[in-house]
C-alpha cells in the first residue's frame, strides 16, 4: 500500500529536503561550505566540504572529490578521513547513478571480457570496487537550482561519525478508518511519525557541483 511505501522513505524525504536547503550546522555556517576544524579553538584550521569549481562526475572528479574529504582536518587537529573505510557517492538522478556505477564496475567489467590485455586494461577506471553508489531520488527537486546534478562523496568511518542526523522518537504506525466502511466498501490507512532530522558533522561529506 501507498502508506507503507511513504512510511519507508519518509525520513529520505526529509534528509533530502535538508540537503538541498543547505541551512546552517552546529557552528552557524552553511553545511556545504566553510567551517573551522574546532570553532572553539583559536586560529583552528579551516576547510570546506564543497568543492571549488565545476566537478564532473568522472574518474578525475571521483579522486578529487574523496582527496578532499580525506584532507579536512578534524577538531584535535589531526586529519578526520584518515581511513576511508565505507566511503560512497551519493546522486539524485538514474543518470548518475549509472555514470557512477560505470566507473565503479569498468574494471571488472573489461578485465572480465580482455583478460590480462594490458592494453584493454589501461582504458580502465582505476575506481573498480573502490566505493558504494546510492541512489537518492529524493534529492532531485525541479524548483531548487543544480540539484538534478550534484553528486556527494562521503566516509561511514564508524557508527558515530555521520553528516546527518536522524531522530526517530517514534516509529512510523498506521491507523485505519473504517468509518465508510459500510457506505461506501472503503478503508482509509493513516501513516503518522514523529522525529526530526539534523545537519551533524560536515567533516563526513563533500558536494560537487558540475558545470
Amino acid at each position: 500500500p501507498d502508506a507503507m511505501v511513504s512510511a519507508a522513505i519518509f525520513w529520505q524525504e526529509l534528509i533530502a529536503e535538508m540537503i538541498n536547503g543547505n541551512g546552517n550546522c552546529l557552528d552557524g555556517q552553511p553545511f556545504f561550505g566553510s567551517h573551522k576544524a574546532n570553532p572553539a579553538v583559536v586560529n583552528s584550521a579551516d576547510f570546506s566540504n564543497n568543492l571549488a569549481g565545476a566537478t564532473e562526475l568522472d574518474e578525475d572528479g571521483v579522486i578529487a572529490g574523496f582527496d578532499a574529504l580525506q584532507r579536512i582536518p578534524a577538531g584535535n587537529g589531526q586529519l578526520a578521513n584518515t581511513s576511508l573505510t565505507s566511503p560512497y557517492i551519493l546522486v539524485p538522478t538514474q543518470k548518475l547513478y549509472r555514470k557512477a556505477l560505470k566507473l565503479q564496475q569498468d574494471g571488472a567489467l573489461l578485465a572480465k571480457v580482455f583478460g590480462a590485455n594490458t592494453a584493454a586494461a589501461a582504458e580502465s577506471s582505476s575506481l573498480q570496487g573502490e566505493f558504494e553508489v546510492i541512489l537518492m531520488p529524493q534529492l532531485y527537486n525541479p524548483a531548487v537550482s543544480a540539484t538534478g546534478k550534484r553528486w556527494y562523496v562521503g566516509n561511514r568511518q564508524g557508527s558515530k561519525r555521520r553528516p546527518f542526523l536522524v531522530r526517530n522518537t517514534a516509529r512510523p504506525r498506521f491507523e485505519m478508518d473504517l468509518s465508510k466502511k459500510g457506505s461506501n466498501n472503503m478503508v482509509q490507512v493513516y501513516m503518522w511519525a514523529e522525529g526530526d532530522v539534523s545537519f551533524a558533522l560536515p567533516q563526513t561529506i563533500v558536494r560537487a557541483t558540475p558545470a
